[in-house]
């Protein structure tokens, strides 16, 4: 049986592969979502956040089990099962995560009306082989307070505002809306979202944000622990000024006793990001394309 996940395809060689199928099946058995063809099955999850971001209802697709990957006929028929099951629970946005290697489901989705956004590039940081590299300090960095939430939702917005990742990428999303879903990211992060969250200043200015989140679901599965380094940004006002090496950089020295590895995603046109993590030694783990079809 080949399984696509999303959450778990990078990691084969490190997890526990027979808790990991085991929680697999009882995620797809309790899931919201599940729909069977043939032995093929794809299950998913609704979006409570994002269905109050964007006013529509919204879900994900979060894996898939299929006898041969390259069995195209009966992954179209349960991809379409799953889509009528979606719709009569009103859904109108449904996103997906596609690894890059998996090109033939990439076509079936596209086939069914999705669209590519974007690709992601995930990058890893193994703590144990890797030496952090230094650089000069060019900001200040401080853990920001909980009643600073509504400050830094704001800087988060304009960090992100028009940027390149998947919302902002989708035409039939309005820009506003993205917007506002970074804000309240950011806002969430501070009051509690993220484990850790770090402010970048200039003379007292916010210029650049960081936000740290072990990956617990992960964890559960492998003797090895990661942290996710969340929502990582400058303000334009303050870029190229080596803050968001300043910010990765000491995201990557906070966590170095505390997991195994630390892991970031970007989108693969995301240059001036990808030149920091060749900077820091961070290194290409995985790809995959995100994919949304709205109803």
């Amino acid at each position: 049986m080949y399984t696509q996940n999303s959450l778990y395809k990078p990691y084969s060689g490190i997890l526990n592969l027979e808790k990991l199928e085991e929680n697999l099946q009882n995620e797809a058995r309790n899931s919201r979502y599940l729909s069977s063809y043939k032995q093929a099955s794809i299950y998913g999850s609704f979006l409570d956040f994002d269905s109050r971001i964007f006013h529509k209802r919204c879900a994900l697709i979060k894996g898939i089990s299929i006898p041969d990957k390259t069995d195209v006929e009966t992954l179209n028929g349960c991809l379409s099962r799953f889509i009528e099951i979606i719709r009569k629970d009103g859904v109108q946005f449904l996103s997906a995560k596609i690894h890059n290697d998996d090109i033939a489901f990439l076509h079936v989705f596209e086939r069914a009306g999705f669209s590519t956004m974007n690709c992601h590039q995930q990058y890893r940081f193994d703590f144990h082989s890797q030496e952090i590299p230094n650089f000069p300090e060019t900001c200040t960095l401080r853990i920001p307070a909980k009643d600073e939430a509504e400050k830094i939702g704001l800087l988060v917005r304009e960090i992100f505002k028009n940027h390149c990742d998947r919302f902002h990428n989708d035409p039939l999303l309005e820009k506003a809306d993205s917007d506002n879903l970074h804000e309240e990211w950011g806002r969430n992060s501070v009051l509690g979202f993220a484990d850790e969250v770090m402010v970048a200043e200039i003379n007292g200015d916010p210029a650049g944000f960081c936000t740290a989140k072990e990956n617990r679901e992960l964890n559960q599965f492998s003797p090895k622990k990661f942290v996710d380094f969340v929502l990582l940004g400058v303000h334009p006002r303050y870029r190229k000024k080596g803050i968001h090496t300043n910010l990765l950089r000491n995201a990557l020295r906070r966590w170095k006793s505390r997991v195994d590895f630390g892991e970031i995603v970007t989108q693969t046109n995301n240059l001036a990001t990808l030149k920091t993590y060749a900077k820091l030694g961070i290194k290409p783990s995985a790809s995959f394309f995100a994919m949304h079809k709205h109803f």
